[in-house]
């Protein structure tokens, strides 16, 4: 199966590749925690993306503009709330917008209240 960029809609690469893979040196497949920032807009075909950070696992970090393909994805992330993390895996283009292949993990970034 092919993911394909939501923009374009040019096919980006196969999910069941062994290992990163890029398209014309354009896209690159990254993973890291997504940390979620409130707000989000619509490209001009009408389909929403967010604003976040990235922190990779090789220790870079990117500010990133991030869709997600499927409606699973698009609920989990709109239920985030401001600075909450999710591990991720997706492909990033040269502009820096990321499209969530995956979810890896949720990590909740919240302090306890102890009445």
């Amino acid at each position: 199966m092919n993911i394909t960029c939501p923009t374009c809609r040019k096919t980006l690469t196969c999910y069941n590749c062994p290992k990163p893979q890029t398209l014309n040196g354009e896209t690159k497949e990254l993973s890291g925690t997504l940390q979620r920032e409130l707000g989000s807009k619509a490209d001009k075909n009408g389909k929403p993306f967010y604003f976040g950070k990235l922190d990779l696992e090789d220790g870079n970090e990117q500010v990133i503009f991030f869709f997600d393909p499927d409606y699973d994805l698009t609920v989990k992330l709109q239920a985030m709330g401001e600075g909450d993390q999710i591990k991720v895996s997706g492909f990033a283009n040269r502009t820096g917008n990321f499209t969530v292949k995956k979810l890896l993990e949720v990590e909740a970034n919240r302090e306890a209240v102890i009445f």
